[in-house]
């Protein structure tokens, strides 16, 4: 925890205003008199007559016990085993996904208001220098104390407080980051309107934020598309943002709800208000904001794994994105074809779901927009990076994951000029990223401009900036097969996969040529070829992993095969009047897998594509194991397309087709051990394909 010293802020009494003293013991202002106790450290400003959390008080204090006896990782684990959501809100790194893209200044102080249970509050303490972690209820504080004095975090002071009392002094700050707290101040004041309550809130953080200084908001969408659709907003009830806030009155008084299982006291008022795009703007401006920068956070503020800018094309091909992607039973019904519709409207940007909006305060030595000084900071770091005058940053993660991947664009044509991967704390995280930047330095070399029969982003360089490590390359032009394939008609799909397979095949076998034998590409883990200890029980399984253990046995002298090593139809580029294809990310880059192993990665890629049905009902992992059935052991179009594409390779690789079957036992196998450490579905979807895989090796596409 940091104490008062040297860059430390200094904490204001409420009562006049002036400067307090700090003691182990207490905060005393010499003005006036006035004191606070402190206790373990935490200043506490604000006593709460009431409780309000995710779970019950008691459970709460049971929670704390646990924390202290297992270690707080363990204690989540185990009392939110249920609780997916709640897991990854306590755990996930993530939650502060877009700190990369805010390039705050060096030694920068940020306070956290309404701080919870302190993932916010972690992660952005790798990225600042000071950081202030605000919480009114004492279990949640309790439990922040316990997690970062456990995690050796050293960077933060916690505060118990409330956001109507922010007890700190004028310009103390370069970034507060209000998450799901906005919204709710309503309920915290209730002497004067929800909207003016927000105004007094908003007008109290512009005071703290230097000259320059970003306040940063997570929030719902008041006419946001989970609205439109029937979902409960925080009233409990659905379609209470969408009506006058005097009728969502009635409706409360009505009817008796809490919101998402939370205890709390009892409401008679509407007043948890949330707005448009244009309401956020306008309540910002007078809160005395000169701008506010609008993105969508996908799937939502608490989750933002997809930071899109509200403006140009942007958001509409997020929205088709999703839209593409077949695979998730869910995605039918009315609320798939609103979404659908919507996607196509030119007021999609008014009805993403959450947003981020990124405000600064002016004044002082700052010139330009923030965007504007984050992207010369970058460059002051590497010049080799283009100078941009206003970038649009869009950002894209997953939950844990071990980079974020930010697309900049040019400010004033939208188009894009490069890529930048950000490390993360995960463990590995910076020895990946080193390793992909290597990778594609590797292949950049060797591959000279795309006269080999397929072209790279340029590496451009490497870089270190508020504790995240950067790497840098030029944007791919084109967009991805996968928008092709998933966005054609379902009457043309299949030959339009046809025609992207057969382009990119070339490409992955000109990668083979190109890479077979090149020295320094890591090779794949011996243990990669042993069968995961989950499937060891299965018979049919077990003589699969014999097989493609004979077949290993079997190989023959010469260079080994390198493969690109996650080519799919995502990770290939086509742009109109470029015969050429780019590929993307080449951190998975592998030596040592069987000479089919990017030809099977690429065809597994487009199993979505592959239609079961309108009226098929069952999972997400059922829709797999019909499409996997269909592509590589049917007797359908999509299997005829499979082969063929299977046999050009096999002649075009020199591989005898009675080979094909044993590399693709091989390839399942080693990528049930690829997905292992990458979370999510994918590894359990291809343990399911081959275990599906044992039971009909007689209908292969090509003999064995």
């Amino acid at each position: 925890m940091i104490y008062a010293g040297e860059g430390s802020v200094r904490f204001k009494c409420a009562a006049c205003g002036g400067a307090l003293d700090e003691s182990p013991t207490e905060m005393r202002c010499p003005s006036c008199g006035r004191s606070w106790p402190v206790r373990d450290g935490i200043p506490r400003f604000f006593e709460p007559d009431y409780y309000w959390g995710e779970v019950t008080q008691e459970e709460a204090g049971q929670f704390l016990k646990e924390v202290r006896e297992k270690g707080w990782r363990a204690a989540v684990g185990h009392r939110f085993a249920a609780n997916e959501n709640m897991r990854i809100g306590l755990t996930d790194w993530q939650r502060a996904s877009w700190l990369p893209m805010l390039g705050l200044p060096g030694g920068a102080t940020a306070l956290d208001i309404g701080s919870g249970y302190g993932a916010i509050t972690q992660a952005l303490s790798r990225g600042v220098e000071r950081l202030y972690s605000l919480e009114a209820i004492p279990e949640r504080i309790e439990f922040t104390r316990l997690r970062l004095e456990q995690e050796g975090v050293r960077n933060v002071r916690l505060v118990q407080g409330t956001g109507l009392q922010l007890p700190f002094m004028d310009a103390s700050f370069d970034l507060i980051v209000v998450n799901g707290v906005l919204e709710w101040v309503g309920e915290w004041r209730t002497d004067v309107s929800p909207r003016d309550a927000q105004l007094g809130f908003l007008r109290d953080i512009h005071r703290l934020l230097r000259p320059g200084g970003l306040l940063l908001v997570g929030i719902e969408n008041r006419f946001g598309l989970q609205y439109l659709s029937g979902g409960r907003d925080h009233s409990g009830l659905p379609y209470t943002s969408l009506i006058p806030h005097w009728l969502a009155t009635v409706c409360l008084k009505l009817v008796s709800t809490t919101y998402r299982g939370r205890a709390s006291v009892p409401r008679r008022e509407y007043r948890t208000y949330t707005y448009s795009k244009r309401g956020y703007r306008a309540l910002i401006a007078e809160g005395g904001f000169a701008s506010a920068d609008f993105f969508w956070s996908d799937p939502g503020y608490n989750q933002p794994y997809g930071v899109i800018p509200l403006r140009g094309s942007l958001v509409a091909e997020h929205f088709e994105q999703q839209l593409r992607e077949p695979t998730q039973s869910w995605k039918r019904g009315w609320k798939h074809r609103l979404k659908a519709l919507a996607a196509k409207t030119p007021i999609v940007d008014s009805i993403v779901a959450d947003f981020l909006i990124v405000s600064e305060k002016q004044g002082g030595a700052a010139v330009g927009s923030w965007r504007g000084r984050a992207w010369e900071r970058l460059r002051a770091e590497l010049p080799q990076l283009p100078a941009i005058r206003e970038p649009i940053l869009a950002l894209s993660t997953r939950a844990f994951s071990r980079k974020s991947i930010i697309r900049v664009f040019d400010g004033d044509t939208a188009a894009p000029r490069l890529m930048l991967k950000a490390s993360t704390v995960a463990p590995g995280s910076v020895e990946e990223l080193d390793a992909g930047y290597r990778a594609l330095e590797t292949v950049a070399r060797r591959q000279g401009g795309g006269a080999s029969g397929f072209a790279v982003p340029q590496p451009i360089g490497r870089f270190t900036r508020g504790g995240v490590v950067f790497t840098a390359e030029s944007a791919a032009p084109g967009r991805p097969l996968s928008h092709f394939v998933f966005s054609a008609s379902a009457g043309r799909r299949r030959t339009v996969a046809r025609e992207g397979l057969e382009r990119s095949l070339d490409a992955a076998l000109a990668i083979a040529a190109s890479l077979r034998g090149a020295p320094d590409i890591p090779a794949a883990s011996a243990a990669w070829r042993e069968l995961p200890d989950d499937l060891r029980g299965q018979d049919p399984v077990v003589r699969l992993a014999t097989i493609a253990r004979d077949e290993w046995q079997r190989e023959p002298g010469g260079p080994p095969w390198s493969h690109h090593g996650d080519f799919s139809i995502e990770n290939v580029f086509s742009a109109t009047g470029r015969d050429v294809l780019a590929v993307i990310d080449w951190e998975h880059l592998v030596s040592g897998t069987p000479a089919l192993y990017d030809v099977y990665s690429l065809l597994v890629s487009a199993l979505p594509a592959i239609g079961i049905g309108e009226e098929f009902a069952g999972s997400h992992s059922e829709a797999w194991a019909e499409r996997f059935k269909a592509g590589f052991f049917g007797a359908g179009p999509w299997a005829d397309t499979f082969r063929q594409l299977l046999g050009r390779a096999c002649a075009g690789l020199g591989v005898p087709e009675s080979k094909a079957w044993p590399q693709f036992v091989q390839f399942l196998l080693l990528r049930t051990h690829y997905y292992a450490d990458r979370g999510g579905r994918a590894r359990s979807d291809h343990m399911a394909f081959l275990a599906g895989a044992a039971g009909l090796s007689g209908r292969f596409l090509l003999p064995g």
